[in-house]
């Protein structure tokens, strides 16, 4: 609970000039209080304090993975290698050359692939299944 109140008190003071530029403002009149433009970000300010500690405890045992752009389509992958403890490196089938395959794995840390995963393989007989 300590954490929520932290963020949210935290947040709101950042969020406001995302408010400001984006015009995310309440505006005076009719039954409201105010008789200035208030920035409305506490509500958002509010939904991360509450969603990030019970992220942080439902899933603190859980294995989480992030979706990056290909190795060599951009510096994505590779600037987000040091912050993963593991990397699942996915080929798909038919359509990345194993020169490309080699030279993606060289640019990543070789202590953090556990493993590569073929993707959009074709089978020609899918009613089996094999272990």
């Amino acid at each position: 609970m300590l954490l929520s109140v932290l963020l949210t008190i935290a947040l709101v003071p950042l969020l406001r000039p995302l408010a400001l530029r984006l015009r995310m403002m309440d505006e005076p009149g009719g039954r409201k209080v105010h008789s200035e433009p208030i920035p409305r970000v506490g509500g958002i300010a509010m939904a991360v304090g509450i969603f990030v500690p019970v992220l942080l405890w439902n899933y603190a045992d859980r294995d989480i993975f992030f979706d990056v752009p290909p190795v060599l389509a951009g510096a994505d992958a590779i600037s987000f290698a040091p912050l993963v403890d593991h990397i699942l490196f996915v080929v798909q089938a038919e359509k990345s050359s194993m020169a490309n395959v080699q030279k993606a794995l060289g640019m990543l840390p070789k202590e953090k692939v556990l493993g590569i995963v073929l993707n959009r393989q074709a089978d020609a007989d899918a009613t089996k299944y094999y272990y």
